[in-house]
């Protein structure tokens, strides 16, 4: 009977060691910090709105890190400026991996860096986590470690078309199906997936697409393509295009009098460079499509605590830098908070780790509900890294100020339409 004893209290003991151990073990594994890449388009032609996404995405970190980090675990980042250049985006994410050891690649603003940078990532083992970027061609590639919080083009053209059924076609006294659709785009990888999806959602509805047509991004003159437009006469215009095409399309359409009773863009016409080339009056009742600005937002469409986070954000954004934040400030901001309070958390506690594998696992795991992110909708990411809550929103020019005009709950203003003509606005 001693014996057998002596064999148990041993036994019991020996398990008890095997705890404090695994325990000591899994407290010494526990990650020192938790290492991050930053690479956004700083200069260049990209570098305005790239370097406010980029300041939107160290708001998010700065912010967890002065509340104590992730379980007390600092996120230390390091930014690289991919100069408005797939090529240099590429090379600087890997020089990131290689020279810091990140587990995350946070960016890209632009969906051609995007594409880049995650090859980079994928060949590396490394988690691409996107906060700005639309091309559905970004997560058809199969890659394991990417991740887009936001939605991708393909949610631009519902949002579009849901627009135009329940809100252009009764304001104009006509059938959706009779109204008269032109597609305008950029012929990169943004412009030409919103255009596909507007398209394609146009014909699955049965909707009258009269034109479509592309330019280079680099683009000098559109006169030809605009007097297309004035031929093809569309009453409903989606363009898509980037900064400095968006202001040379709207000064000739000015230019040529082309005049359709609504215009809904994208990117370039909701940039503060729109409103200070054309003005108040110039700039009156254009309309992009995009996730919803945050100084635009409408609180009461968020949770209690959501609509306390996007409060802090507008005000300690414009006390930091002198405006409002603009869409692409507020996509870096969300995402990467989404990543830094849902995701790293989670890894940590559970697994007690932040490595690539475990930061893209957890992922796949959140559940966020609609009105749960600063943009409204929620976050369920699939298999293929998207996010399948993703939501984009139609905001308005309204007397020098961009609104959120659709859908309701996250409106601020009501939207007005149709267009007054070149000629109808006051001091051009």
């Amino acid at each position: 009977m001693a014996g057998m004893r002596t064999s148990k209290m041993t036994l019991v003991l020996l398990v008890a060691l095997a705890v404090c151990a695994c325990s000591l073990t899994t407290a010494l594994a526990q990650p020192q910090e938790i290492r991050v890449g930053l690479v956004f388009p700083l200069t260049g032609p990209l570098g305005f709105l790239g370097t406010e996404q980029w300041r939107g995405v160290v708001m998010a970190l700065d912010k967890v890190n002065a509340e104590g980090g992730v379980h007390g675990i600092p996120i230390r980042y390091f930014t690289a400026d991919s100069q408005s250049s797939p090529a240099t985006g590429a090379t600087e994410a890997q020089r990131l991996i290689d020279q810091y050891d990140v587990s995350v690649i946070i960016g890209a603003y632009s969906s051609a860096i995007a594409n880049s940078i995650s090859t980079v990532a994928e060949r590396n083992q490394v988690v691409h986590w996107e906060v700005g970027a639309v091309d559905v061609g970004l997560s058809k590639r199969g890659y394991r470690y990417f991740v887009r919080t936001v939605g991708d083009a393909t949610t631009y053209g519902v949002a579009d078309l849901a627009f135009l059924q329940e809100v252009i076609a009764p304001a104009l006294g006509k059938d959706a199906r009779d109204i008269r659709i032109g597609i305008v785009h950029e012929n990169g990888p943004f412009g030409t997936s919103v255009a596909d999806s507007v398209e394609r959602g146009a014909r699955e509805l049965g909707l009258n697409v009269v034109i479509r047509e592309s330019y280079p991004v680099d683009a000098t003159d559109l006169t030809a393509l605009i007097l297309r437009l004035k031929d093809a006469n569309p009453e409903v215009i989606f363009i898509t295009p980037l900064v400095a095409d968006a202001l040379l399309f709207w000064s000739q359409a000015r230019d040529l009098d082309l005049n359709p009773k609504v215009i809904i863009g994208s990117a370039g016409m909701s940039a503060p460079a729109f409103l200070e080339r054309f003005g108040v009056e110039g700039t009156n009742y254009v309309m992009t499509v995009e996730p919803p600005s945050a100084a635009g937002t409408n609180p009461q469409g968020l949770n209690p605590e959501t609509a306390a986070l996007l409060e802090w954000f507008v005000k300690t954004y414009q006390e930091t830098y002198g405006h409002p934040p603009l869409i692409h400030a507020g996509l870096g901001f969300g995402s990467t908070y989404i990543l830094a309070t849902e995701v790293l958390p989670r890894a940590i506690s559970q697994y007690n780790s932040a490595d690539p594998d475990t930061i893209r696992r957890v992922a796949s795991e959140i559940d966020i509900p609609k009105g749960g992110t600063i943009f409204g909708h929620g976050v369920k990411i699939n298999e293929a890294g998207d996010n399948e809550r993703g939501a984009a929103s139609i905001m308005q020019w309204q007397d020098g100020e961009l609104y959120v005009v659709w859908p309701r709950e996250l409106a601020t203003r009501e939207p007005v339409l149709p267009m007054p003509t070149w000629s109808e606005r006051e001091g051009l």
